[in-house]
Formats: C-alpha cells, sequence, structure tokens
C-alpha cells in the first residue's frame, strides 16, 4: 500500500503534470489575444492618468530628484532629494559616511541658484556648517567648518 502511494505521487510530480496542456491561448495562435481590448472608459481614465503625470511634471525644475556629492580618492560623500519647484529650490541631506545614524541627515538650510552656479547650505547636529558651491559642469566645491574639498555632484534619481 505504501509502495503504490510512493508511485502515485511520483506519477503525479512526474509524468501526470508535464502531460497536461497549457491552458489559455499561445501567443503564437493567429487572432487569439491574451485578454481582451481595453474599453473607452478604459482608454479615457489612462489618457487622463497620463496627463496629470505631465502636469505635475511641468512644474518641476531641472534640480528636481536626487543627487550624490563625491569626491575624488574619498567615494560618496552626501546624498541630496532636492525639489525644484516655482516656489523655488529645497530639500534634504544625507551623509553617506555616517550610515544610518540619527544625525547623518537633515533638511536644507537653503538652497539657492547664484551667477556661480548652486549653493546648499546645511548644519549637521553637533558639527561645523557645510556648504556646497556648485559650478556649471557639476563640480564645485564642499566646505565642512574650514576644511575645503573639490567635489563632483552627479544625478541619481529623478
Amino acid at each position: 500500500m505504501k509502495r503504490s502511494r510512493i508511485a502515485i505521487l511520483a506519477w503525479l510530480l512526474t509524468g501526470c503534470a508535464a502531460a497536461q496542456p497549457a491552458l489559455g491561448p499561445k501567443v503564437d495562435q493567429p487572432g487569439k489575444l491574451p485578454g481582451p481590448a481595453p474599453s473607452v472608459p478604459d482608454l479615457a481614465y489612462d489618457a487622463r492618468l497620463l496627463s496629470a503625470f505631465g502636469s505635475a511634471q511641468s512644474f518641476q525644475g531641472p534640480l528636481e530628484g536626487g543627487w550624490t556629492l563625491s569626491a575624488p580618492n574619498q567615494g560618496d560623500l552626501y546624498a541630496f532629494q532636492l525639489t525644484d519647484g516655482r516656489d523655488g529650490l529645497g530639500g534634504a541631506w544625507r551623509d553617506l559616511r555616517k550610515g544610518r545614524s540619527p544625525d547623518a541627515s537633515g533638511v536644507l538650510e537653503s538652497a539657492k541658484r547664484t551667477p556661480e552656479g548652486l549653493t546648499l547650505r546645511f548644519t549637521p547636529p553637533g558639527s561645523a556648517p557645510v556648504t556646497l558651491l556648485v559650478r556649471p559642469g557639476l563640480k564645485g566645491e564642499l566646505q565642512e567648518g574650514e576644511k575645503r574639498t573639490a567635489a563632483v555632484l552627479r544625478k541619481t534619481s529623478s
């Protein structure tokens, strides 16, 4: 009895499952669609959704999104999430050298477009103020207290 159960189970797991035809239409069957065509209300909904997304995107400036600041021979130093809308620039920062420490992130005190490029300022808890001046070409200078470092800013996400 035990042997017949094992044989039936083996047959079910190997032969029987492989012998069953796949359900539903196949891609190579002419005239068969995997699903019904979208209805007019579905198409209208999709069009409204795309229009709303496009409208929201039009309010965003070129600096909108994620940015990473790195320095030669030091790797990635800071990550920034910037907002660039009609109300101006703003955003948040994170010190990538400190991992998930509670004092490793915060809100930018100022973010301004200047004739020289872009200036970001913030003060990490318990540290000296940090100023980043980025010139056209995304190269610039990071000043942490009295320490100055050449740095490069790169876009990391939209």
